[in-house]
């Protein structure tokens, strides 16, 4: 149906433009919002799926995983900002791999019902264990550099020193040497 195809196609225009012209320094959510929002509207109730593009087996493949990559890519994205982890194109691309890695097991095994109840027990043991294991063990000199540690741990290695400076008579700033009278 040809007005499908020209609703579908005006939706996935709108959504590429969208892309390429909204950016991080327009409010959100403000106006411009709704723009991606009524794009993907217009291609959902076009139900028009005939181009090859969204025929294409990777195109199909991130279709059937979205769900699972949407509930999976904000948790990394704050855990990776929490670990301190610094921004650059390696980091981002690898969270990208992480992200679509954990979603495809996520639609594989859980979406799709494929797991044994023998698996589901096993995951849930090896999570388990993991989970105990990494609260157990000191993993911050794995995920910290050695100067961000070092500024953590000031406090505790140089308490005596700490209480030092800040008694009285003792800190950079009193009104004793600063000329002020009591």
């Amino acid at each position: 149906n040809k007005r499908k195809e020209l609703i579908a196609i005006l939706g996935y225009i709108s959504l590429f433009l969208c892309i390429l012209l909204l950016n991080g320094l327009m409010p959100w959510p403000g106006n411009f919002t709704m723009l991606p929002v009524l794009a993907t509207f217009l291609v959902i109730i076009s139900n028009c799926n005939q181009f090859k593009v969204i025929k294409h087996s990777s195109v199909q493949l991130i279709g059937k995983t979205s769900y699972s990559l949407y509930l999976w890519h904000w948790p990394l994205y704050v855990i990776a900002q929490y670990i301190g982890i610094e921004f650059n194109a390696i980091a981002i691309c690898l969270l990208i791999v992480i992200a679509f890695s954990l979603a495809y097991f996520s639609y594989t095994y859980i979406e799709s019902l494929k797991m044994s109840s023998n698996s589901i027990v096993a995951t849930m043991f090896i999570f388990v264990v993991s989970t105990a294991a990494l609260s157990y063990i000191d993993t911050n000199h794995v995920l910290f550099k050695t100067q961000t540690l070092a500024l953590v741990n000031y406090a505790k290695l140089h308490d005596k020193e700490i209480i030092d400076q800040m008694s009285y008579g003792c800190c950079f700033i009193s009104t004793e040497h600063s000329g002020m009278k009591d």
